[in-house]
């Protein structure tokens, strides 16, 4: 799971200059929490850039799923998200921004109920909205949330009875330093 996390990061930061380097207006980088359904936690880090009204974010997120074993025996799952955004920004005001887009997800987790580890794979899309804005004496802070309805396919094992909640309407917050 470290290498993949290090691929992962690796793929993040290449993104951040190919954003600079490819006409966008505004890149920026940042933090981007993720608040999903069953008390699903996860932290990332975000590169976001926008290029007039076009926008795309890709953020790795990284911590713990809530895993519903049945019984209430719940355990935490170890897990990483890489997640890519395309967005279109229907209003635009001199500090703010409100968007629609896409949202796509790719992640894995590992999960030990007290048997034999368990790890596969997590596919995440959706539609969301959201707003970005900054405070006037302070531009190149951007502070951001978008709510998202997510339909996702959390692979489990079929012999084991356990489930991971992701689908439904999640949330992410942010905060980035525009360049």
């Amino acid at each position: 799971m470290r290498k993949n996390s290090l691929w992962i990061l690796v793929l993040v930061v290449a993104l951040a200059f190919g954003m600079g380097t490819a006409g966008a207006q505004e890149v920026s980088v940042g933090y981007q929490g993720f608040i999903g359904n069953g008390q699903n936690l996860l932290s990332g880090l975000s590169v976001r850039g926008w290029s007039d009204q076009i926008g795309y974010e890709a953020t790795i997120f990284y911590g713990q799923l809530n895993v519903d074993f049945g019984a209430g025996a719940d355990v935490d799952a170890d897990a990483w998200i890489l997640d890519a955004q395309l967005m279109y920004a229907a209003v635009e005001k001199e500090n703010s921004k409100f968007y629609v887009g896409m949202d796509f997800g790719y992640g894995q987790y590992d999960v030990d109920p007290g048997g034999p580890s368990i790890d596969d794979s997590i596919w995440m899309v959706g539609p969301l909205l959201g707003a970005e804005f900054s405070f006037q004496g302070l531009p190149e802070i951007g502070f951001n949330w978008e709510v998202a309805y997510t339909f996702a396919n959390v692979d489990t094992p079929s012999n084991i009875g356990m489930e991971i909640d992701l689908s439904g309407i999640n949330v992410t917050a942010g905060v980035h330093y525009k360049f």
